[in-house]
């Protein structure tokens, strides 16, 4: 079975670096990753300037043509090939940026709803960081992190949110999957699987849903507008601490994921027919 081949939208080189990890991993996709090096307000804005319906704009056209200055060679020749089958965009929320607006990030996450069609946006709150925000020796043993739950964010800490998880969390870090052993591998995958899991679980806790709704977008778009109206409603403004990135494991490769999470090591050719 062809691998699917995916184009990844991502803010910056520590995105990159994220997502090609976790699709390593797990031995996943063919994955292209353009790195925006700006935020999603710069995104609403670049959309914006057409002054048309979003239904009438083509992602890759819209950053080649407005955003084209900021990318290195690799990225325009990625965004001007075709043939990609999966769209996705991965963004921090940024609500201390001066550009933050609840209709602004309401409009992008409600067009960008289907990854096969005009993209799928996932947003990291508050930043790509969120993901590694479990305590590192719950994390080495493979256990959820009991204080996961109720963690959050305040809008004045955001500064050092990056230097607290270096203190507070975990660090993701994996060779190639050619110079680990598998029972290394299996091991690993198991680890970020629980992590992947506690995000997931977030999600649905924080929206009321069922585990297995947590990734729909209707779920993700009731998350986004939690996450405002807290950010709006509460002094000191704050929100909740959840990674939705990572979600796209579970949502692209669900036996492997619910393998792994279960430490359970599918057979060489069941893995293949699963990827």
């Amino acid at each position: 079975m062809a691998k699917k081949k995916i184009l990844v939208i991502a803010e910056g080189p520590a995105d990159k670096t994220f997502i090609k990890k976790l699709f390593e991993l797990y031995l996943g996709a063919e994955v292209y990753v353009v790195c925006f090096r700006t935020n999603i307000y710069q995104l609403y804005d670049s959309y914006e300037s057409y002054r048309q319906p979003y239904e009438n704009l083509d992602l890759q056209n819209v950053l080649l043509e407005t955003m084209g200055h900021r990318l290195n060679s690799n990225d325009k020749k990625n965004l001007q090939d075709s043939g990609y089958s999966e769209t996705i965009l991965i963004f921090d929320f940024d609500p201390h940026d001066p550009k933050y607006s609840e209709e602004k990030i309401l409009k992008l996450i409600n067009h960008f709803s289907d990854s096969s069609d005009y993209g799928r946006l996932f947003i990291n709150y508050p930043m790509l960081e969120s993901f590694m925000h479990i305590n590192k020796q719950c994390y080495e043993k493979g256990e959820k992190d009991p204080a996961f739950p109720s963690r959050t964010f305040e809008m004045k800490s955001l500064s050092h949110y990056k230097q607290d998880v270096g203190s507070e969390g975990f660090r993701f870090s994996i060779k190639p999957p050619a110079n680990q052993a598998d029972s290394l591998l299996k091991e690993l995958r198991h680890k970020v699987s629980v992590v992947i899991n506690q995000h997931l679980e977030k999600v649905a806790q924080v929206t009321e849903v069922e585990l297995n709704e947590a990734i729909s977008q209707e779920t993700l778009y009731q998350l986004l507008e939690r996450q405002c109206k807290n950010i709006s409603n509460h002094q000191p403004a704050i929100g909740f601490v959840v990674n939705t990135s990572c979600l796209i494991i579970a949502d692209l490769y669900p036996t492997i994921f619910e393998h792994s999470l279960e430490n359970h090591c599918l057979g060489e050719e069941e893995f293949k027919k699963n990827k």
